[in-house]
């Protein structure tokens, strides 16, 4: 029996790869982004581990799963986006050492979104 493949399968499971968004990056989009609080709370997220200027920082990429679903798109993971840059909202870091902090810039424009 392949036991990497079969825990690889329980935690997709078991862990969605889309996940809600963390607080302080839901909070960036509601306050600094001044986007709609109903929009934003059907946006879901890929995050991904990484280290920047010495912090513990997580790589996000913000999509909207139904657009994803329209161009039949299934994301696992944070590099399942690679190359598929028309469904990312928004991309970024954010960190919560010393204190939360958000980086977040617009991948796609709003016009631009839905075409």
């Amino acid at each position: 029996m392949d036991w990497v493949r079969l825990a690889k399968a329980i935690k997709q499971r078991l862990f969605p790869s889309l996940r809600k968004l963390p607080a302080p990056v839901y909070a960036d989009l509601v306050v600094r982004w001044k986007q709609p609080h109903e929009m934003v709370e059907g946006l879901r997220c890929v995050c991904q581990k990484a280290e920047i200027d010495g912090r513990s920082v997580f790589l996000i990429r913000i999509v909207n799963p139904v657009e994803l679903r329209r161009r039949g798109l299934e994301v696992r993971e944070y590099g399942d986006l690679d190359g598929h840059a028309e469904v990312i909202w928004y991309e970024g870091w954010f960190g919560y050492a010393p204190q939360p902090k958000v980086e977040l810039g617009s991948v796609n424009p709003p016009q631009k979104r839905f075409e």
